[in-house]
């Protein structure tokens, strides 16, 4: 019998083998793309894009298994559309071909709009975050500043629509911040997945980061694994009480 974490236990809910599968595939893929420059050979390149699509590509098969039970809920689908989003968005970037860049950021912009509808829906009314959720926030709010400063010289053309992706998604992690939910697991994967770009934005229009490609990859599926679990959690604990 394969073994499930308790945490992804919880955001399931009674996982039917089909899901503990998919979990496995999933954890397989992100492991696999991470570890796949120290082949000996790297593997042919359909393989990459297929590796790098199972990681977050099966977290949504997952989530949108989840959104029929026990009955159609809204919330997992929206969390399903914008995890498939994200991993279009990583195919389009991993197939490097002309504007695939652009293709990309679309995906992951649209992605990054829906989380952030998902994350609004869940803040408590009237509008109360903790203090230490503001002072995230806020820092959050500076950091996306002052890196946007600091990146906009080297963007030309491209300048208007980084930036505008850059807006969402850090309005994403303000939203993640501040939603009302039973774990902390979302709020953390909002912000690697936060770090992961700006690692990214970094690596490509400013300089070349010693071992980018492992703390990219690495940040992004543990961000995106983690918004996943968290928000299948509270979703699931909502519908038991």
């Amino acid at each position: 019998m394969i073994r499930i974490p308790d945490h992804l236990h919880r955001a399931l809910r009674n996982p039917e083998p089909v899901d503990r599968i998919l979990w496995i595939i999933s954890l397989a893929g992100g492991i696999l793309f991470l570890l796949y420059p120290l082949f000996p050979t790297t593997p042919p390149f359909p393989a990459q894009v297929i590796i790098k699509a199972l990681g977050v590509g099966m977290l949504a098969v997952i989530t949108l298994r989840q959104a029929r039970w026990p009955q159609p809920a809204a919330g997992k689908l929206g969390l399903g559309l914008a995890l498939a989003l994200s991993c279009l968005g990583d195919i389009f970037l991993a197939l490097r071909f002309d504007n695939g860049f652009i293709y990309g950021l679309i995906a992951f912009l649209i992605a990054h709009l829906v989380y952030l509808f998902l994350f609004v829906q869940k803040w408590r009314r009237p509008l109360r975050p903790p203090a230490s959720r503001l002072l995230v926030s806020v820092a959050v709010l500076a950091f996306s500043l002052i890196f946007s400063q600091w990146l906009a010289p080297g963007l030309g053309k491209i300048a208007l629509p980084v930036m505008t992706y850059i807006c969402a998604i850090t309005l994403m992690v303000v939203a993640a911040l501040w939603a009302n939910l039973s774990t902390h697991w979302v709020a953390i994967g909002a912000i690697l997945f936060m770090t992961s770009d700006s690692l990214l934005a970094a690596d490509r229009f400013w300089q070349n980061i010693p071992g980018s490609g492992f703390l990219i990859w690495a940040t992004y599926y543990l961000g995106q694994y983690g918004i996943t679990i968290g928000y299948l959690s509270d979703e699931s604990e909502g519908n038991q009480n």
